[in-house]
C-alpha cells in the first residue's frame, strides 16, 4: 500500500536561493566554500536511495541465540565474521519511508548533462576548428581538451571572432571587467600576455563564483585519461584523480598511470583508515583494485588514444 500526498512548500528553492546569493555576495574564499556545501548538500540529500537502507547490528560469537533468530528471520540479509570475537548482521526493513524528493537530484544531474552537450556542440564545435581541438573525457560538470595552440582563445575561428567575443560571457566566465573588455578580447587573439587590472581581477573572482558558467581549472602539457574521475595531469601544475584511492597512501604518478594504460594492467592498493562501531573505534587494512584500463563506454584502439563509439 502506497499513501501519497503533495505538501505545498518552497523550502527548498529558499535554500538554494540563499545559498547562491552568498556564493556571489562573499569574497571570502573561506566562507564561500562554506555556502557552496550547504547549496551542494542539500542537492546531493536528494539522490540517497533508502531502498539500499539496512538495519546493521553486532553480536558476540557465543550469542548462538540470538544470531540463530536473526539468521532464520525471513529480513535476513547477510551475516559477516568480525574476527573471533564478533559477528556483524544485516536485516531488511520491514519498513522504508520514502520521503525524499529524487526528481530533484535527477533532474539536477540530466540537466547538467544537457548543459555539457549544448556546450560541446552548441559552442565549441561552432566556434573552434575541428583540427584546432580534440576532446579528451568529459564528467558531469567538466571537460578536458587537448588545444593545438598555446591558449584556448586562439584556436576560435578567424571568420567567428566577433560572434564568439558576443556569446563568450554566456558560456566562460570573464576574465575582464565592461571597461577592458576589448583589450582582452585583441590580447586573447594576438597571443600576447594579458595584464589584468583591479578592476578586472575583481570581475574575475565575481563571475568564476557564478553558476552555470565555465572557468579554466587546470592547464597541463598532457593527460592520461583512464576514465571518469580516475586521471593524471602532468606539466606545470599537476593535477590528478583515483576515486576510491587514498593518495597519500598509495605512489600515484606519471609511470603509474602509463604503465596501466600501455600494458593493460590492474594496479592493486591499499586503503587504511578508522571505522566506528558502537562504542569503540576500530582499525582497518583494505587491499583492493586501483587503477584499471578498461573503459567501458567506448571502444578504445590499439594506440590507448583513440576511441570509437560503441555499436550498441
Amino acid at each position: 500500500m502506497i499513501r501519497l500526498h503533495q505538501r505545498h512548500t518552497t523550502y527548498f528553492v529558499n535554500l538554494i536561493c540563499f545559498s547562491q546569493f552568498w556564493v556571489l555576495c562573499v569574497t571570502n574564499d573561506n566562507r564561500n566554500l562554506i555556502f557552496c556545501l550547504i547549496g551542494n548538500s542539500a542537492y546531493g540529500r536528494t539522490l540517497v536511495q533508502k531502498e539500499q537502507y539496512k538495519s546493521v547490528s553486532h553480536h558476540s560469537s557465543h550469542d548462538s541465540a540470538t544470531i540463530s533468530r536473526k539468521v532464520n528471520n525471513k529480513m535476513f540479509y547477510d551475516i559477516t565474521e568480525l574476527g573471533d570475537q564478533s559477528v556483524e548482521i544485516e536485516m531488511l526493513r520491514p519498513v522504508i519511508n520514502l520521503n525524499v524528493p529524487v526528481q530533484i537530484g535527477f533532474f539536477v544531474l540530466e540537466y547538467g548533462k544537457l548543459l555539457m552537450l549544448k556546450f560541446y556542440y552548441d559552442f565549441l564545435t561552432k566556434y573552434l576548428s575541428d583540427d584546432s581541438f580534440c576532446l579528451i573525457e568529459s564528467d558531469t560538470d567538466s571537460l578536458y581538451m587537448a588545444l593545438c595552440e598555446p591558449s584556448f582563445l586562439q584556436t576560435v575561428r578567424p571568420n567567428k571572432r566577433d560572434e564568439y567575443v558576443t556569446e563568450h560571457e554566456n558560456w566562460i566566465a570573464r576574465e575582464y571587467c565592461d571597461q577592458h573588455k576589448s583589450a582582452y578580447f585583441d590580447s586573447a587573439f594576438s597571443g600576447t600576455t594579458w595584464v589584468p587590472e583591479k578592476c578586472c581581477s575583481e570581475a574575475t573572482k565575481y563571475f568564476s563564483r557564478q553558476p552555470g558558467l565555465f572557468h579554466v581549472e587546470n592547464i597541463s602539457r598532457g593527460v592520461i585519461a583512464l576514465c571518469s574521475k580516475s586521471y593524471y595531469c602532468f606539466g606545470e601544475q599537476p593535477k590528478m584523480s583515483a576515486k576510491g584511492i587514498k593518495k597519500g597512501q598509495n605512489k600515484l604518478d606519471k609511470k603509474s598511470f602509463t604503465n596501466v594504460l600501455f600494458n593493460k594492467c590492474i594496479s592493486q592498493c591499499t586503503n587504511k583508515g578508522f571505522r566506528k562501531r558502537d562504542e569503540g573505534l576500530f582499525s582497518y587494512t583494505q587491499t583492493r583494485k586501483g587503477l584499471n584500463y578498461f573503459y567501458g563506454k567506448r571502444i578504445v584502439q590499439e594506440d590507448g588514444v583513440t576511441t570509437f563509439p560503441t555499436h550498441l
